[in-house]
């Protein structure tokens, strides 16, 4: 089990920051509740690191320890993704612009145009978006097992 403590937050953080792993879902969530969440600690968990934005926001409603099931994350992460398509979309962003718009809001809740960390973010990914070559990857659909399609 992974949980990634990010350097945004508190003074906690210049010590906390950076990957933990855990042997136990049940080690990782106590450490998630007894000091992250005590400290106001911004985190990332489970295979897909879900942040700790979008578990406390109503489009996510799962545990921290449920995050922690591959099968879930990714489902969770489907579905934020999908969601910040629809925002950026509905925002007037189209194409590369719409994709780096939900690469930002996955990774700091906020589009590419108002968040630097946003920024380098999604345009990392796209760039290891465009370097994916495989006779399986269509560039206009991903597809997430067990969950279906999402078009991008």
């Amino acid at each position: 089990m992974v949980v990634n403590v990010n350097k945004r937050g508190l003074i906690g953080s210049m010590i906390l920051s950076g990957a933990h792993t855990f042997n136990y879902e049940f080690s990782a969530f106590v450490f998630i509740h007894s000091v992250l969440k005590t400290l106001k600690q911004n985190f990332d968990v489970g295979p897909f690191q879900i942040n700790s934005h979008w578990i406390k926001s109503e489009k996510v409603q799962k545990t921290y320890l449920s995050l922690m099931n591959p099968f879930k994350s990714i489902g969770v992460s489907a579905k934020i993704l999908g969601d910040n398509y629809k925002t950026c979309s509905e925002n007037g962003f189209e194409g590369k612009e719409k994709r780096l718009c939900a690469y930002s809001m996955y990774n700091t809740g906020y589009s590419h145009l108002k968040s630097s960390i946003g920024k380098k973010y999604a345009e990392a990914f796209e760039i290891s978006r465009k370097n994916i070559h495989s006779e399986r990857f269509d560039f206009h659909v991903m597809y997430i097992p067990v969950y279906g399609y999402i078009k991008l």
